[in-house]
């Protein structure tokens, strides 16, 4: 996982946010607990069925809340740390 700390703050709906994680847990109700303007970590997903380019969002404990959207990322541009994004805010 990458967190990125970088000067500007993306601003995008996050896709698959109301979906279970795999371990059942709620996206939806880890996204009720997070806070404006809280930090999130970014995962390239080339192995995900779906999408050989999802990039999937997590909470700081770790927990998936959702993806980019596709029109939003870039997964080779996000791990190398060629975007600028201070935070993902929810």
């Amino acid at each position: 996982m990458v967190l990125l700390m970088w000067p500007i703050t993306l601003l995008v709906s996050l896709r698959g946010v109301t979906f279970d994680n795999e371990d059942g847990s709620s996206r939806q109700q880890i996204i009720r607990t997070l806070n404006k303007g809280q930090p999130l970590m970014l995962q390239a997903e080339p192995n995900n069925k779906h999408d050989r380019w999802a990039v999937a969002v997590y909470a700081g404990s770790g927990e998936k809340i959702g993806y980019l959207p596709s029109d939003a990322r870039d997964a080779s541009t996000v791990l190398m740390g060629d975007v600028t994004i201070n935070r993902i805010v929810c």
